[in-house]
């Protein structure tokens, strides 16, 4: 979890990194290139795990979620880092945001049955 800069609503919470994609561009692209530009941190992106929207003050947020893998660098050598295991959430100061991309994150896919 990353603590967002001033210029962010989410400022002084522990949230998920975020990117603002380019106009026709892919989440998944710009979030790639994100954790090192801030925290010389390599992550590998993951499928699309799902979509979620969520209103702040006077905007409306579309929340996709991607799965990721940290490939190269530690999070200890950024204070505006940290590790905190999902079940451990409720303990920390998040927004509603974060607790939405948690849920799509810890979801079970639902089986399908062949009969």
């Amino acid at each position: 979890m990353e603590q967002p800069d001033e210029a962010n609503p989410f400022r002084g919470r522990w949230e998920f990194p975020a990117v603002e994609p380019e106009r026709g561009g892919f989440a998944g692209e710009a979030l790639a290139h994100r954790p090192g530009e801030r925290h010389r941190v390599h992550v590998a992106m993951g499928a699309c795990l799902g979509h979620a929207t969520h209103g702040i003050l006077h905007r409306r947020l579309k929340l996709e979620v991607h799965a990721g893998t940290l490939r190269r660098g530690r999070t200890t050598e950024s204070e505006a880092l940290t590790w905190v295991a999902l079940d451990g959430l409720d303990e920390q100061p998040v927004s509603g945001a974060t607790r939405k991309v948690s849920r799509l994150a810890t979801r079970v896919p639902a089986r399908t049955s062949s009969t």
